[in-house]
């Protein structure tokens, strides 16, 4: 009788293991918490779902920056922050390394590691805010 009122319990624990892993995950920062607690939210409800897409496009933003750092290791001169001479601004990985000038050098390296590590952080606070929110 009271599974009739509540539903499936796949449908009404989702949120609850949701909010769970994405708090354990915004005070470990630890990613595979962060990657299970998203899918779980993802398919939470719309609002949820929106919330979760937009912070994944942020979590996405930080590992491009991280990649790129270690490209940047090994293509210097495909990757970093290059200037067209028509005065266009390219950053991130370049095909044509004639394209432009690199403006930072290897300073890209330790750039992009510091975004990385500001995104990832302000990010995973931010989902903590969010969350205490919906308590």
């Amino acid at each position: 009788m009271l599974l009739k009122k509540i539903g499936e319990p796949e449908d009404f624990l989702k949120p609850i293991i949701a909010d769970k892993l994405l708090l354990d995950a915004s005070k470990t920062f630890n990613p595979r918490l962060l990657i299970v607690g998203s899918l779980y939210n993802l398919y939470s409800g719309l609002k949820r779902g929106m919330i979760t897409l937009a912070l994944g496009i942020g979590y996405l933003f930080a590992f491009i920056f991280g990649l790129l750092a270690i490209l940047k290791i090994f293509l210097p001169s495909h990757t970093g922050m290059f200037i067209r001479e028509g005065g266009g601004v390219t950053i991130g990985f370049n095909a044509d390394p004639v394209a432009g000038e690199d403006a930072l050098g290897f300073w890209f390296i330790p750039l992009s590691i510091l975004l990385t590590a500001l995104l990832y952080v302000s990010l995973t606070k931010l989902m903590q805010r969010l969350s205490k929110s919906k308590e």
